[in-house]
């Protein structure tokens, strides 16, 4: 990023096909396949993600070019970037899941980390919930009457969700989302996912989607603290600004203005801005660029501030990654 102006990039969405997803992705994308199958996950800050004006470029690409003072000091030593961003569209539930941490990951699967993420609710119909964490006095000796059974889902607590609403999924997690959601989900760059119960449904090829039941078992813990709806606070010096979400990894704000907003940067991490209502312009280094619900930018940790200036009410979430990564 040796050029001022790439200080700033938009980040251009991968849309991924689910069984459990849309057509409709309104009023966030347009559907790049009209008849194609549903969409379940638009990612937006995936590797293979292209960068806007840069052909050929993508955030994997971008990554690797990345002087250190650009990633930050959080992550300057990192080979992988380490922020993954989607949208999740659900038409039907998903299923019965669990996520494994750090530790897991790395002897099991070979991956630098496991999956810590958070939810942000952007849509919810009536009645619409999320399963997350065992119910109280759940033993592992029980939980074998659960897995891999239509009871599975009943082993979780239930959480009536709206838009607004911020879930905690720490990794070893057992969870699950219903139908009628779209909500925006940051998490630690991960893939791993260990199903331990689908509904005996088919994958887009037609074939039933498989289960992790031995590797779930080793991963999900009985209790994991802060797993659940969190209490979003005051941004200390913005009125206009809350803090969603404050972990050892990443932090999630979210601001809502429909005036020229100074987001405090400084040269410890990069940012992430995911566009969720309104239209505007955004401004770094010397740079400025349009934008519209659903664009992601990328900022670089060297581009010493960061000005939102909306032409409309606007809302955005910004994510940087924070701790010691390894």
């Amino acid at each position: 990023m040796g050029q001022r102006h790439s200080f700033l990039v938009r980040l251009l969405p991968v849309f991924c096909p689910r069984p459990w997803g849309r057509h409709s992705l309104e009023p966030f994308f347009v559907n790049p396949v009209e008849d194609g199958p549903p969409i379940g996950e638009v990612w937006l800050s995936s590797l293979d993600c292209r960068i806007e004006g840069l052909a050929g470029g993508t955030v994997e690409g971008l990554w690797g070019r990345m002087r250190a003072a650009g990633r930050g000091a959080a992550v300057a030593g990192l080979s992988r970037f380490p922020l993954l961003v989607k949208i999740l569209f659900t038409a039907d539930k998903l299923s019965v899941q669990v996520h494994p941490d750090d530790d897991f990951a790395r002897r099991h699967e070979g991956e630098p980390w496991g999956k810590n993420e958070v939810w942000y609710v952007l849509e919810a119909e009536p009645g619409a919930w999320v399963r997350c964490g065992l119910i109280q006095g759940m033993a592992r000796s029980g939980l074998d009457a659960f897995l891999k059974t239509p009871a599975a889902e009943n082993a979780l607590q239930l959480i009536p969700v709206q838009p607004g609403d911020v879930v905690y999924i720490p990794a070893g997690t057992l969870h699950s989302l219903g139908p009628g959601l779209a909500l925006c989900e940051i998490q630690q760059y991960s893939d791993v996912t260990y199903r331990v119960y689908d509904y005996d449904r088919l994958g887009l090829d037609g074939r039933q989607r498989p289960l992790h039941l031995e590797k779930a078992r080793a991963a999900l813990k009985l209790e994991t603290p802060g797993a659940g709806l969190c209490s979003p606070v005051s941004l200390e010096g913005c009125r206009d600004g809350r803090v969603l979400f404050s972990g050892s990894r990443f932090v999630v704000q979210h601001f809502s203005s429909a005036t020229r907003l100074d987001l405090h940067s400084d040269s410890s991490h990069l940012d992430l801005i995911i566009m969720l209502a309104g239209a505007g312009a955004l401004r770094a280094a010397g740079g400025e660029m349009e934008f519209k619900r659903g664009d992601t930018f990328l900022v670089s940790a060297e581009a010493e501030g960061i000005e939102v200036a909306p032409i409309e009410p606007s809302q955005w979430l910004r994510t940087f990654p924070v701790g010691q990564w390894q």
